[in-house]
């Protein structure tokens, strides 16, 4: 079972006001929040592991206190002493985070007018193709539900930047969202592609023999009262 979880963190624009909870979050995290210059950044930042600690708590009784993590070789964080997976993400208003007991990518991304044609060059021959013959007010559009679904799918191997993103293509045309890779289907993979406040792109990457349970809408506030 994977459990996915999402919170609106506008209701706090001034970082002074939960600085604190920085001594509820791992040391790496407190570090890496010191080196934001922008107090929305650190708020990102600070609310996703607030938010990942949370819903380890609430989901499976697990104390917030006892939570460790480390990382992989490619950088990808883990519990210590826990074979729970887990992935967030985090973008303008949104931070999202998923656990379970089976890996898992998950990416958000808030969507934004862009020069296409230099950004989307990563992109697969068939992505491109699929981009280019939709009107061009839709086509930033689609550029980040694909990038959204791409970095899902690096995310939950943890290959990162090892799996270039033109080696592997979305096949959007039917009901299911396929993968392909070297023009044969993936079958082990399912997506969960949604969009949310129709400003942002949001997609998950999970085992195709995993259920998958729908988002949860958290409040930030209720979620920092449990760390006070």
């Amino acid at each position: 079972m994977i459990y996915q979880g999402i919170v609106n963190v506008s209701a706090i624009n001034d970082f002074d006001n939960v600085n604190y909870l920085t001594d509820c979050v791992s040391a790496e995290r407190k570090n890496r929040i010191s080196k934001f210059l922008r107090d929305e950044d650190k708020i990102r930042s600070l609310s996703a592991e607030l938010l990942l600690r949370h819903m380890l708590s609430t989901i499976y009784g697990i104390n917030v206190a006892e939570i460790m993590f480390g990382a992989d070789k490619y950088g990808k964080p883990y519990l210590i002493g826990s074979e729970l997976k887990f992935n967030i993400t985090h973008s303008g208003d949104y931070v999202a985070c998923a656990v379970g007991d089976a890996d898992m990518g998950i990416d958000i991304e808030k969507i934004s007018r862009m020069e296409l044609p230099e950004v989307y060059s990563v992109f697969s021959g068939s992505e491109r193709e699929m981009i280019n013959a939709l009107p061009q007010d839709i086509q930033a559009d689609m550029f980040y539900r694909l990038w959204t679904l791409k970095e899902s799918y690096v995310k939950k191997t943890g290959d990162g930047l090892h799996c270039p993103f033109d080696s592997f293509s979305f096949d959007l045309t039917g009901d299911r969202i396929l993968l392909k890779n070297s023009k044969k289907t993936d079958s082990e993979n399912a997506f969960f592609n949604r969009k949310l406040d129709g400003r942002y792109w949001y997609s998950v990457c999970f085992p195709s023999d995993e259920r998958l349970e729908d988002i949860a809408e958290y409040d930030l506030l209720r979620v920092i009262d449990a760390f006070r």
